[in-house]
């Protein structure tokens, strides 16, 4: 029995399938990676419902974070450590783009940069580094829910396709 079995076998014991599914498409760095082929291996959930469901779930905290970051923001940087990082991050990003000309050209070309890091699934990306992401770079936030629902589309296509991959072929 693997990691996965065990875990999800000693948390049925206090959740629901789709309660454990919610939980771990909210986590950040696993998202749909992991929500998907454990619904649909472990849970037996139809792929189609199971890319839909995590899809609709763990683009949630991205929308939260590009809408609502900027008012969290005074409230991290009154830890030493988050303030120092913001610092870092905010004058190396407006410095890199403080010309005008190419602050237009980021913004043209935010939205597909945006969506092909959400859509590729890997460590490191998904709708909550998107959501960070559009946050640091001051992506418009109409610009920003169009790339990550964008993102979050191509992730369900290539996450599914390895799901029914592993389905037919092992």
């Amino acid at each position: 029995m693997g990691f996965a079995e065990s875990l999800s076998g000693a948390l049925e014991a206090f959740l629901p399938p789709w309660a454990i599914i919610t939980l771990v498409s909210l986590l950040p760095f696993i998202e749909m990676r992991a929500a998907v082929p454990i619904a649909v291996l472990l849970y037996h959930w139809d792929l189609g419902t199971a890319l839909l469901y995590c899809g609709a779930v763990s683009i949630v905290p991205g929308f939260v974070i590009a809408f609502y970051m900027d008012r969290l923001e005074p409230t991290l940087r009154k830890v030493g450590f988050f303030d120092r990082t913001l610092t870092r991050v905010f004058a190396w990003t407006r410095k890199k783009n403080a010309d005008p000309a190419e602050q237009k050209k980021r913004e043209r070309n935010a939205t597909m940069l945006l969506a092909i890091l959400v859509a590729i699934p890997g460590p490191g990306t998904g709708a909550w580094t998107g959501g960070l992401v559009s946050y640091v770079f001051e992506v418009p936030k109409k610009r920003a829910v169009a790339a990550l629902a964008l993102g979050v589309v191509g992730e369900a296509v290539v996450i599914g396709a390895f799901v029914w991959a592993y389905q037919v072929f092992v």
